[in-house]
């Protein structure tokens, strides 16, 4: 439960550092690089959460040598898998909530983020354009039933998924 919220809050540091225009700090990507490969490795999670966070290591293990602009590509498909994640799984000591955003201006169909305050703050695009977004939901320490904060989303992390039973 622990590494969860390590995780979460080494990608928090990645989306805040983004949203001030600069580039990821080695410790923040390296941290969360290093809870991803711990937590992929943990037999109590479920498949799909550990696809999620081979996802999430692959992509920040090298996060702090990339440009400002290409740290924003890769942090795409790492901050949809966070989000995806954070559907699945929260720890059992999780304190406060995660708000959930979205931008469909972020190239390649959009691009959705977390963020432990909500207060916009778009980390694809930073001071261009911060506030670029809207608010999809707010997963509440676990236990709890998220919040939805517009019908109709448009974010694919948030879209629910059909059983084929």
């Amino acid at each position: 439960g622990k590494k969860l919220e390590v995780l979460y809050a080494a990608y928090f540091q990645v989306q805040q550092a983004l949203a001030s225009d600069r580039k990821p700090p080695a410790t923040d990507a390296q941290g969360l690089y290093h809870a991803a490969t711990e937590l992929k490795a943990d037999a109590t999670l479920p498949e799909s959460a550990t696809k999620l966070l081979a996802t999430i290591a692959a992509g920040s293990e090298h996060l702090h040598h990339l440009d400002l602009a290409g740290a924003r590509k890769e942090f795409k498909p790492i901050s949809h898998a966070v989000v995806t994640l954070a559907t699945q799984v929260r720890s059992e000591g999780a304190q406060g909530p995660f708000t959930h955003f979205y931008c469909p201006m972020v190239p390649g169909g959009g691009g959705d983020w977390l963020q432990a305050s909500d207060q916009l703050l778009n980390p694809y695009f930073g001071s261009e354009m911060l506030r670029c977004g809207e608010k999809v939901q707010v997963f509440p320490p676990r236990g709890k039933p998220a919040i939805k904060a517009t019908p109709g989303n448009q974010s694919p992390a948030a879209q629910p998924t059909k059983s084929k039973a």
